[in-house]
C-alpha cells in the first residue's frame, strides 16, 4: 500500500528592515510503500494488561525483521481515507511520535492531514536564515517507513520499549509504567521545548527486563504498577540503556539552562558544554549514537564548574541519581513486591 503523509517543519526568516527574525510553520509531504503481512509473519515480543474504564485491556509489542511495533489504533481503511479526517486526534500519537496538537505546528499538521490546509507560502529564499526542513524530513521519512499493516491493522515501529519509574516527591509512592522512549515529535519536544528543561529528574528509565533494578531506586517507598501480567517473550530485542536515556535528559537540561552563559564560559567549560550538546543530539539522532562513560563524565565535570544557582539544581540532582544507577550495577536487587495499580 502506497501512502503519502504530511509533516511539519519550521522556517526562520529575516525580512529586510525588520529588527527581529520571524519563525513560522510549513508542511511538506513524504511517502512510502507500506508492507502488508499476516499474523504468522510477525512474532510477539511482549504483552501486558492495563486497566481501562474499570476493566483490563491487553497491550503488546510485536517484532518483524528485528524491529518492534505497537498498534497505532487505526485501520488500513483509516490510513487510506485520511482526507476524511480519520487520522485526526489521538490515533496519530504513535505515527507522529506524540506531537503536541495545541501548538501551531500541531494544528497545522491536523489541518494538513484532513486536506483542509494548502501548503503555506514560503518567504523568499534570500530572507530565510534557517529551516528545520531537512532534519524534520528525515524524521518524517523514518516514521512513515516504520508503518506496517498486519491483517488490516496499522502498526508503527518504535525505537524500544521502556520501563518508566516516576516519583515526584520523596514521600510519594513510586510508579512504574511501560511506554516507548521519545521519537519523532516527542524527541523534538525534549530538544527544543520546555519539557527539555523542567523536571528532568522525576522520571528514571530502565529496560523492560530491569524491574528489579527499578525497585532498588524506590527505597522504602510504596511501589505502584500501572500494568499487570507482563510477559517478555524476546528479552534480547527489548534491551534498552535506561541510564543513558536519563543521562541524555540531564545533559540536555544542563545545556539548555546554561545556554545564556555560553558567551561568558571559559574554554574548558564551553568545550564540555558543546560536547554535551553534541552527545544529546547524537543520542536522539537517526541512527542513535551510544553515550559513553566519558560523555557522562563530562556532565559531572561541567556541573562541578558551573555556579551553584537555581539554574543548575536539576543537573546536579541528576548526577546524584546517576550515582544511584552506578551503585545498582554493583549490588543485588532489593526484594520488594510492587502493589497493583490503585
Amino acid at each position: 500500500m502506497h501512502v503519502t503523509l504530511p509533516f511539519v517543519y519550521q522556517i526562520t526568516h529575516q525580512k529586510p528592515g525588520k529588527p527581529k527574525a520571524t519563525t513560522s510553520a510549513a508542511f511538506d509531504m513524504v511517502s512510502a510503500d507500506i508492507p502488508e503481512v499476516g499474523r504468522s509473519d510477525v512474532s510477539l515480543a511482549a504483552k501486558w494488561d492495563r486497566t481501562l474504564n474499570g476493566g483490563l485491556v491487553t497491550d503488546c509489542v510485536i517484532t518483524l525483521n528485528g524491529d518492534l511495533f505497537m498498534k497505532s489504533g487505526i485501520s488500513r481503511d483509516d490510513l487510506e481515507g485520511r482526507h476524511n479526517g480519520r487520522l485526526n486526534g489521538e490515533n496519530m500519537r504513535l505515527i507522529y511520535g506524540m506531537p503536541y496538537y495545541g501548538s501551531v505546528e500541531g494544528k497545522l499538521l491536523l489541518k494538513a492531514l484532513s486536506g483542509e490546509q494548502p501548503p503555506r507560502g514560503l518567504p523568499k529564499s534570500a530572507d530565510i536564515t534557517s529551516t528545520t526542513l531537512q532534519h524534520d524530513q528525515v524524521e518524517a521519512q523514518n516514521m512513515i517507513d516504520g508503518l506496517l499493516i498486519v491483517e488490516g491493522e496499522v502498526w508503527h515501529r518504535i525505537p524500544a520499549l521502556v520501563l518508566h519509574f516516576h516519583q515526584f516527591r520523596p514521600t510519594d509512592a513510586c510508579e512504574l509504567s511501560i511506554a516507548p522512549p521519545p521519537y519523532g515529535h516527542g524527541k523534538a519536544g525534549i530538544l527544543s521545548g520546555m519539557v527539555g528543561i523542567q523536571s528532568p529528574v522525576f522520571t528514571r528509565f530502565f529496560s523492560i527486563n530491569e524491574i528489579d533494578q527499578a525497585l532498588t531506586h524506590a527505597g522504602d517507598n510504596e511501589v505502584v504498577r500501572h500494568f499487570l501480567n507482563l510477559e517478555v517473550h524476546q528479552p534480547d530485542l527489548l534491551a534498552f540503556d535506561g541510564r543513558s536515556e536519563f543521562a541524555a535528559r540531564i545533559m540536555n537540561s544542563a545545556v539548555r539552562t546554561n545556554e545564556y552563559r555560553a558567551g561568558e564560559m571559559g574554554d574548558p567549560e564551553i568545550t564540555l558544554w558543546m560536547r554535551m550538546r553534541d552527545v544529546v543530539a547524537g543520542w536522539y539522532g537517526i541512527p542513535s549514537i551510544p553515550i559513553t562513560d566519558e560523555d557522562v563524565a563530562a556532565l559531572y565535570e561541567f556541573c562541578a564548574m558551573t555556579p551553584k544557582s537555581h539554574m543548575n539544581e536539576w543537573p546536579r540532582r541528576g548526577c546524584e541519581i546517576l550515582d544511584v544507577y552506578r551503585a545498582d550495577l554493583k549490588r543485588p536487587p532489593a526484594a520488594k513486591a510492587p502493589s497493583p495499580r490503585r
